[in-house]
């Protein structure tokens, strides 16, 4: 082998070992279009990424805007105006979106990508499900049902939670709801998640006292291509994630038994995130603080009347604070028995604050899971994109990447997460540095467990947690009739900038 032949060899096998070892550089760019709070996908078809922000109230008729970008340039599109989009997904060639107005009416629409950002065609929107009681489309996903028509899965708001379907094509759709039961004041739906055979919508269950601390999820599973069967019950599996212990008080009523929470999981202010691993499998994300006991303010005075109440008291000091993982698998709902939990695990991270669950995504050829999340690190608030790789078994350790060229305390906010091919991921957030709030893009590969120009990478223990077993609930409520969606064009405006790349 000649001299010349050799070095090209030896720097093809470098390259390979780079991508593979996750040392291809991330990179940061920036947009000067306003995209405050941007939420982020990938179209696979145009190997671009989509993104929309929410709405510009700065504005005198806030207008709602899609983009369309490859990091080089970007098509900006007003496609309505005062929607605020809660959500989108992207099949096929269309774009699914969703939301609410400034009345407080949910809709849903569409566009066809090429359509919109190529040939000046219009979004098309349907005002119609406030027929139903809907105020807020909250969070959809859309696939092919059996018989490959278009399929739409999601929830929202009406009274309490509801559960949301529509199927047929552009020219035909209907739709119908399912009001969900309210298991307590302050339970939410938060996310859902598309497995082989269910759709299943993921429930954050929080307690009325200890700052509304957290004390376990609930699962909502349908059947994936005709969600509502139609004899009710629907069952629904409760799973308490936080242990509990008894605590007596010190003074005043004296010797009265209060129940105590051990953590704090999912946290309170951070709602959980779902995402699908394979088959019937998913996996639950969520923040996990460990309450320390000696902070338990175990002092009341009388009237101490009955046997105590179910809680009470402050807990105010914190020992642990982890992202926890925990996977489930529906297949048992086939013969009629109930969900499982799997696995389960924690990674101990900075014990301070937290703030938000922003993003949860799987890539299912490298087995990492990728989560984006805020909290209060040595008093300042930095976001980090931590991945858990699972290719080898359970990992001893997860990998948080920071921004250190444009900081995520004073420089720019993430908010949304998506994957792209090649075991890369996407995050989209905005400018702090303007009133215009640009985008910023950070795109990096899954792989990288050390440090680029952009960012700096901090590993951290993962532990094991205990599996619980889920409680059987029942939903004894009737779905709504089917109507039909009445889909209607908007006016639309367009226009192209350029993309700065900022760091890599």
């Amino acid at each position: 082998m000649n001299h010349h032949l050799k070095t090209i060899v030896m720097l093809a096998c470098c390259l390979i070992y780079g991508i593979a070892s996750g040392q291809v550089p991330g990179k940061l760019y920036e947009s000067p279009f306003y995209g405050k709070n941007g939420i982020v996908r990938f179209d696979p078809v145009t190997a671009k990424h989509i993104v929309c922000p929410e709405l510009n109230m700065a504005e005198e008729n806030p207008g709602t805007y899609f983009a369309l970008t490859d990091f080089n340039t970007m098509i900006n599109v007003r496609v309505a105006d005062n929607l605020a989009v809660q959500d989108f997904e992207i099949i096929d060639r269309l774009v699914f979106f969703c939301g609410h107005n400034l009345s407080n009416e949910g809709f849903l629409g569409w566009f066809h990508i090429d359509s919109l950002f190529y040939h000046n065609s219009s979004a098309h929107v349907d005002a119609t499900l406030i027929a139903l009681g809907i105020t807020d489309l909250q969070n959809i996903e859309v696939y092919h049902d059996n018989s490959e028509l278009i399929h739409i899965a999601g929830y929202g708001l009406k009274l309490n939670y509801l559960a949301f379907e529509a199927f047929g094509d552009l020219t035909s759709m209907t739709y119908r709801i399912l009001e969900l039961p309210k298991t307590g004041p302050r339970a939410r739906i938060v996310d859902l998640a598309i497995t082989d055979n269910y759709v299943v919508l993921l429930q954050h269950d929080q307690g009325p006292c200890y700052q509304k601390n957290g004390f376990g999820i609930a699962l909502h599973p349908f059947p994936k291509n005709d969600m509502f069967p139609p004899t009710p019950p629907y069952h629904y599996y409760a799973f308490q994630t936080v242990p509990y212990t008894t605590g007596y008080t010190y003074s005043g009523c004296v010797g009265m038994p209060f129940v105590l929470p051990l953590n704090d999981d999912p946290c309170h202010g951070t709602n959980p995130l779902v995402t699908h691993i394979k088959d019937n499998e998913i996996m639950v994300c969520s923040y996990r603080r460990d309450f320390d006991l000696s902070s338990w303010q175990g002092h009341f005075e009388p009237p101490c009347d009955g046997d105590g109440t179910p809680c009470g008291g402050q807990m105010t000091g914190y020992i642990a604070t982890s992202l926890a993982l925990r996977s489930y698998n529906l297949s048992p709902l086939a013969i009629g028995n109930p969900i499982l939990m799997t696995s389960a695990i924690h990674t101990l991270m900075p014990d301070d604050d937290v703030l938000s669950l922003d993003g949860f995504e799987y890539d299912q050829s490298s087995e990492h899971y990728i989560a984006l999340h805020r909290q209060e690190i040595s008093g300042i608030d930095e976001h980090a994109v931590t991945t858990f790789d699972f290719s080898l078994g359970t990992p001893l350790t997860a990998h948080s990447s920071y921004q250190t060229f444009y900081d995520t305390h004073t420089q720019w906010l993430p908010h949304s997460l998506c994957l792209t091919p090649n075991n890369e991921y996407t995050v989209c957030g905005h400018s702090n540095l303007s009133s215009n709030y640009e985008y910023i893009f950070w795109h990096n590969s899954v792989f990288a467990t050390s440090p680029s120009e952009c960012d700096k990478i901090v590993s951290y223990p993962i532990d094991g947690l205990p599996l619980d077993v889920c409680k059987d609930e029942l939903n004894y409520r009737t779905p709504s009739p089917w109507l039909p969606l009445v889909f209607i064009g908007q006016s639309q405006v367009k226009e192209t900038i350029d993309v700065s790349k900022i760091c890599e």
